[in-house]
């Protein structure tokens, strides 16, 4: 074989094609170099070993942002964990004659802001040299045509949903960007849109034009019938300035007429002054007369009405002397009966208290003696006392017996609730599934949560709506199942794919994968075998059937299995299987077509023993071989049954045995509660034979206190009633004659001011009659003044004028 150079190798790649791909501190690799080849590259790996990775290096390296991966928006967030700087390096091949591109791309955990998407956080370089992210995509888009934003180009795996939701017009442009470096498909389309575009608008334009002269004419109308008017106001103008200037002569001839007229009357008005003036000198004079006698009089008033007043002022003080004294005189009269009164009463209050002590006296005669009601008490008291401890000690065991029974109630009530609940397989395997996937879980209670708001019903995830008829089954399954497909939930329209992947996954941030199957149907698919092959592999081979058929499902889920994994198309074997496998060559039976062209690939499931194998049979297309692959089938960690039948039977003979418990603990409580019922009646009959000994010696106690007080209040009556109150009589009565005296002399002096203030108002009467007829000749003779006075401000105001 004839090796190829360096050079060889370097001129087979196309310009544009990744040559090298440098990570470091990237997710899962730490420090890696990768060497694609200059054709078709294929990344090959199990689940979790960093395939994606890769891609995701390629999209960040050559410019693109975190948000066209569908799983992050922070550059940051692909830093390896614990560590807080990562590198990618891509070298693209260059066009002829010309050095190639290194481009690097450096993110620091550590730059950039903390609330944002981590912009600031990298650093580009292009063959070594500092540049910016700008710069690197012109690069890569304008010189290489290389669209990491265009879905039918680059397609990560967290964006397919975006891609199945493109409409045929997004596609077709969409393709035609990717089908050409220079783009002129797009462009020539794009343009092929815009014409279309101008070519409707030039229809309207014409419309438009058309409404456009109709309004100018209808407004040049409007202006000429204004130019009209305008013409017909300039004549009238001149019309109205002659006859202003004809109105100044006729007013100049009124005025020299006005001015003639008040000549006159001003001769004549000052005759009239005159007169008028020699008629005020004596109504002045008498005026100020009235006014002096007027005053005169209101000084009079003033004197005798300050008179009448303090007279007044006398009157009251000597009436309020007169009935104090009265007052005070009401009292000591009140008084002195009180005191006869007093002295009935006391003599009175002594009589009744004599009979009520006879009365306290006689009662208590008829009571026990109290060392007797004593004694009873104590007796009482000691045998209740001594009732206690039995009471007591059987309601403790009573509580004990009680509690163990309520124990194991409580006990049989959980285990109970856990029988019904792992009796329920799929709710348990579904807890089991969203504990190791939460974020799954999430996206399963929101969709439980919104059901309502879909068009048709949403199914999964398929893992948990799927139910095995046998360990082996479930093993199989998840065994051949891509364990995305299991996680999948199935959508039956395209509208409800569409709104889980808006709601769900941008802006709930929520990984999630949908797949459709329209209107939930089952699709005819042919059988991989002839029936009579299939009764062959049966009979002689142990062969069960197909996968399809080891497990229960709804049709949405089935079609979905046989659509993304080709569970009809799997078989389902025995240990006979193995056996046929071993000994009798069943491989070349499978692969061999009934028809007898060729061969063809097959996938099927054995056992033996307590192992499981699953072989993977495909045929070269170039040399017509059967590859054969053999796995060894681990069990079923999220298809498994939720619970086995080992632990159903232990629960429900955990439930028996606390159901026998309580059946023992009964006889127990019955004897206990019957003996606290018997104590607690004799306790309760001691108890009231206390009380009542108490209830005696508290009345025979209050008895005596009663009599105690009957015979103080007995004392305190005979002394109130025999002390001598004929000195407080003699003082009562003295007081009461020196009241009548000044009351009397008050009275006197009250009516002698009586006639003082009576004199004063006649007098004030007289005056006050002087006065008003004063002020009626004051006001009369003004008002003569005041017009004649008037009427000369008048003539003297004409004259003026």
């Amino acid at each position: 074989k004839m090796s190829l150079s360096q050079q060889d190798k370097a001129d087979q790649y196309k310009p544009g094609s990744i040559r090298r791909i440098k990570l470091r501190n990237f997710l899962t690799y730490g420090h890696v170099e990768f060497h694609p080849g200059p054709r078709l590259n294929m990344v090959v790996g199990p689940n979790g070993t960093g395939k994606s990775t890769i891609l995701c290096a390629i999209c960040l390296g050559l410019g693109g942002e975190p948000r066209l991966l569908g799983r992050a928006d922070d550059a940051r967030l692909f830093i390896m964990h614990e560590q807080d700087l990562a590198e990618v390096e891509i070298e693209v091949a260059p066009f002829p004659q010309e050095q190639p591109h290194i481009f690097r791309r450096t993110i620091d955990r550590n730059k950039g802001s903390e609330a944002g998407r981590g912009k600031g956080s990298s650093t580009w370089y292009v063959n070594g040299s500092k540049t910016t992210a700008k710069e690197v995509r012109e690069i890569v888009s304008q010189k290489y045509h290389i669209s990491v934003d265009n879905l039918c180009t680059f397609l990560p795996q967290d964006r397919v949903g975006n891609f199945s939701g493109f409409t045929a017009q997004d596609l077709l442009l969409e393709t035609e960007k990717s089908l050409s470096g220079s783009r002129h498909l797009y462009d020539t389309h794009m343009r092929l849109i815009d014409a279309e575009k101008e070519l409707s608008k030039g229809g309207n334009e014409t419309e438009r034009l058309a409404e456009r002269l109709q309004s100018l004419q209808a407004e040049n109308e409007r202006l000429e019938r204004e130019k009209e008017r305008m013409e017909e106001r300039e004549q009238a103008e001149e019309q109205m300035h002659l006859l202003e200037k004809k109105i100044v002569w006729l007013q100049f001839d009124q005025v020299r007429d006005e001015a003639m007229q008040l000549k006159k009357d001003k001769s004549q008005a000052k005759n009239d002054y005159r007169q008028v003036r020699a008629l005020l000198e004596p109504l002045e004079e008498k005026a100020a007369q009235v006014a002096s006698d007027r005053q005169r009089a209101e000084a009079k008033f003033r004197t005798v009405d300050a008179e009448s007043k303090r007279t007044d002022r006398e009157l009251l003080k000597h009436n309020e002397k007169a009935e104090t004294h009265f007052y005070a005189l009401d009292d000591t009269i009140a008084e002195l009966n009180q005191v006869d009164l007093n002295m009935k009463n006391a003599k009175r209050q002594v009589e009744v208290l004599n009979e009520k002590v006879d009365s306290l006296q006689t009662q208590l005669a008829d009571y026990p003696s109290k060392p007797e009601v004593e004694k009873a008490v104590e007796d009482a008291k000691q045998n209740y006392q001594a009732s206690k401890p039995d009471i007591i000690k059987t309601r403790n065991d009573l509580g004990r017996t009680k509690g163990a029974i309520h124990d194991i109630r409580d006990q049989h009530r959980q285990a109970s609730e856990r029988l019904k609940k792992i009796q329920d397989d799929r709710a348990v395997r579904r807890d089991r599934i969203f504990h190791r996937e939460p974020k799954l879980g999430q996206v399963y209670q929101w969709i439980e949560e919104n059901r309502k708001e879909f068009r048709r019903p949403v199914w999964g995830p398929i893992m948990c709506e799927v139910n095995t008829k046998t360990k082996n089954a479930a093993a199989f399954l998840e065994n051949h199942v891509n364990y995305n497909l299991l996680k999948t939930f199935v959508v039956e329209c395209r509208e409800d794919e569409q709104f889980i992947y808006r709601e769900v996954r941008e802006k709930r941030k929520l990984p999630v994968n949908t797949i459709l199957i329209r209107n939930g149907k089952l699709t005819d698919r042919p059988q991989m075998y002839s029936d009579e092959k299939m009764n062959i592999l049966k009979q002689q081979h142990g062969v069960v059937g197909y996968l399809d058929d080891a497990f229960m499902t709804p049709d949405p889920i089935r079609e979905a299995l046989r659509h993304g994994a080709g569970v009809n198309r799997v078989l389902v074997g025995t240990d006979k299987t193995q056996e046929s496998i071993d000994r009798h060559d069943l491989i070349n039976t499978l692969t061999k077509r009934e028809n007898g062209n060729g061969r063809e690939g097959c996938v099927i499931f054995t056992s033996h023993l307590q192992q499981s194998f699953k072989y993977h049979i495909s045929i070269s297309r170039f040399s017509g071989e059967a590859n054969e692959s053999i796995s060894e089938v681990s069990p079923a960690r999220m298809l498994a049954p939720g619970v086995t039948d080992e632990q159903k039977a232990q629960m429900q003979g955990k439930i028996q045995q606390l159901e026998d418990d309580m059946e023992q603990k009964r006889p127990e409580l019955e004897k206990l509660e019957a003996s606290l019922k018997d104590l607690e009646a004799n306790g309760q009959l001691m108890q009231a034979r206390l009380v009542e000994a108490k209830k005696t010696l508290t009345a025979l106690a209050a008895q005596e206190q009663k009599l105690k007080t009957a015979k103080k209040k007995l004392r305190n009556a005979e002394v109130t009633a025999s002390t001598d109150m004929g000195d407080r009589k003699k003082e009562l009565v003295k007081d009461m004659m020196n009241r009548i005296k000044n009351g009397l002399s008050s009275l006197e002096t009250h009516n002698q001011c009586h006639g003082h203030m009576m004199a004063s108002t006649h007098t004030m009467a007289g005056v006050k009659i002087n006065q008003d007829g004063l002020i009626a000749a004051e006001r009369k003779t003004m008002a003569a003044y005041q017009e004649k006075k008037a009427e000369s401000e008048e003539i003297e105001e004409k004259f003026n004028r």
